[in-house]
């Protein structure tokens, strides 16, 4: 595989997702930080619901962390490719989102359900933002479990902006108001 099959000049790693059609096969990313890119940390296929998480085949996306991405931390899209279950159901877990400027994890995509497992979101402009676009499902599910999704890090945690007026380099700061969930 090339890196121009793998790369994206707008996100850390476009995994396979140019040719929804295209398979990947024996790919993985684990224990992998992605930080500072302009789209998104991380674009890639998510596991069929029939998969039991933990299996080798919901491992290759495993320990992933996303944060100071200006887009979307993650975006886990079915992996149509491999197999044709995915477009009833696709799963993903074990990530981990912060301080991204628009939604820790994002999904957009032609299914029935989408499972969320083991994430960990915190201080997200726009949380997490699971969406199904499937326009003839008789019922959409969206099942999250076993995750923790914090809007704004308020109390006794520091403030991206102390003094509410600039940052560390003099700077008017951008803080915008920030939430756990997007629908």
């Amino acid at each position: 595989m090339s890196n121009a099959e793998i790369s994206d000049k707008e996100a850390c790693v476009a995994h396979c997702t140019w040719s929804e059609y295209k398979p990947c096969y024996k790919s993985s990313y684990t224990n992998s930080i992605f930080a500072g890119c302009p789209f998104a940390g991380l674009l890639a296929h998510g596991h069929s619901c029939l998969d039991p998480v933990g299996a080798s085949t919901t491992s290759s996306f495993k320990n992933i962390v996303a944060h100071s991405i200006h887009g979307s931390g993650v975006s886990m899209l079915p992996d149509v490719s491999i197999r044709s279950d995915a477009l009833k159901c696709y799963q993903m877990s074990h990530i981990f989102a912060y301080k991204n400027n628009q939604a820790g994890i994002a999904t957009m995509y032609n299914t029935n359900e989408i499972r969320a497992s083991n994430i960990v979101l915190v201080d997200n402009r726009l949380g997490i933002s699971l969406s199904i676009t499937e326009d003839n499902a008789p019922e959409k599910l969206i099942k999250i479990s076993d995750s923790y999704i914090f809007g704004e890090a308020g109390g006794d945690l520091p403030n991206d902006c102390p003094d509410g007026t600039t940052g560390t380099t003099g700077a008017v700061c951008y803080c915008p108001d920030k939430f756990g969930f997007m629908s």
